[in-house]
């Protein structure tokens, strides 16, 4: 972000991730890329359905792990959701799932 001497927001610096945007090319081209351009297995967060291609395109993936977050029109919406994500979540704003998932992987390794 781009604040002026007063602490006001200007406007943004680079690429902004946006909700049309979440896609591994929002990436491409930072440091963080490079980090990670090499790794095999994801897991993806989303809670729109538009969440469930944010990987499309990614190479080298073996594994990838979709968990959807469903919190607004819950009847509506679950049967779209269990057939795009792989684990839904419904009604949980928390990481608790995810961090139990990440405590188990690692420590298994």
């Amino acid at each position: 972000m781009d604040f002026d001497e007063n602490g006001v927001l200007q406007g943004f610096k680079g690429d902004v991730i946006h909700t049309f945007n979440k896609n591994k090319g929002a990436l491409k081209n930072t440091d963080h890329f490079e980090n990670i351009k090499e790794r095999t297995n994801i897991i993806l967060l989303g809670d729109t359905m538009g969440d469930v291609s944010m990987a499309d395109g990614v190479l080298h993936i073996e594994n990838i792990l979709k968990i959807g977050y469903l919190n607004d029109k819950v009847e509506e919406s679950r049967d779209l959701y269990m057939n795009g994500y792989d684990v839904v979540l419904e009604q949980d704003e928390t990481m608790n799932f995810v961090n139990t998932l990440l405590q188990l992987i690692t420590e298994k390794n």
